[in-house]
């Protein structure tokens, strides 16, 4: 396993034709990539259809494709998920009890599209607050 730009050594990427599969965590860091892999060595890959696994729900769709790629089971990670959410829940509820926070707090995201994505569903449809400003920086168009 090896993880492009991430620290990665010589000797981790000058095996890269022997992957299996290529996950692309951020579209916009691996697309073009993950493009020439597949037609140049028929590697399959897999971009996260929610964008970046941030929040219970993409981490949840994002294990669970994983899963389908590599054909095993997601209910361990997807448990995991669910204790995390419920652990959470607890912490959130007292706070929200207390303070009426964080719902209906405004926010901003500025990141990479996939990221402000998955951070802006996230904060908006799981903690119920509201997206003022929502930027991302001007770069290349994905292919």
């Amino acid at each position: 396993m090896s993880v492009l730009t991430a620290g990665s050594t010589y000797d981790e990427l000058s095996r890269f034709k022997d992957a299996e599969y290529n996950i692309v965590v951020h579209e916009e860091c691996g697309n073009n990539i993950v493009k020439w892999l597949k037609q140049e060595y028929g590697m399959p890959y897999l971009i996260p259809s929610e964008g970046a696994p941030i929040g219970f729900y993409a981490l949840g769709s994002f294990i669970n494709e994983i899963s389908v790629l590599l054909s095993t089971n997601p209910e361990p990670g997807l448990q995991k998920i669910k204790k995390a959410k419920e652990k959470f829940y607890l912490h959130l509820s007292r706070v929200n009890s207390l303070t009426g926070l964080p719902r209906g707090t405004s926010f901003a995201v500025n990141a990479e599209p996939s990221i402000a994505y998955a951070l802006t569903k996230w904060l908006y449809e799981y903690l119920g607050m509201c997206p003022v400003s929502v930027k991302v920086p001007c770069s290349k168009q994905i292919n």
